[in-house]
């Protein structure tokens, strides 16, 4: 008997989880311009919820994309009222605004189904 390769349950979380990615960025791509914002925020917002939100720079050394291309698009977002500057100290750190909060907020309200599914569908694989 030939063994297969990824096991079937590797393959049906495989696809399960390649489903719920892709619900999420076409949902996303409702909120934002293009890949590159999309990423932008989620990644302050991330920090936000973590705790330790980004500045510019450690934004720029995380998603390791270059320092003129994060601050040009950072001061893109601010002006578009999608991110904001909060002074910390000495230093600023980004944030996401009011709006753009409750527009993250009404994406994860909406993920809800999609991630109910992807949970069922992970406890049938194991």
């Amino acid at each position: 008997r030939m063994v297969e390769y990824p096991p079937q349950g590797l393959q049906n979380l495989t696809r399960a989880l390649v489903v719920l990615v892709n619900e999420t960025s076409r949902r996303e791509g409702h909120l934002w311009s293009d890949p590159v914002t999309a990423l932008l925020v989620r990644s302050v917002l991330e920090g936000q919820l973590q705790r330790r939100p980004f500045d510019v720079s450690s934004l720029s050394a995380t998603l390791r994309l270059p320092m003129p291309t994060v601050s040009r698009r950072v001061n893109q977002l601010i002006e578009q009222s999608i991110l904001e500057r909060q002074r910390v100290g000495r230093s600023y750190r980004l944030a996401l605004t009011e709006t753009a909060s409750a527009r993250y907020q009404a994406l994860a309200e909406a993920m809800i189904p999609p991630v109910r599914r992807f949970m069922a569908d992970v406890t049938n694989c194991l």
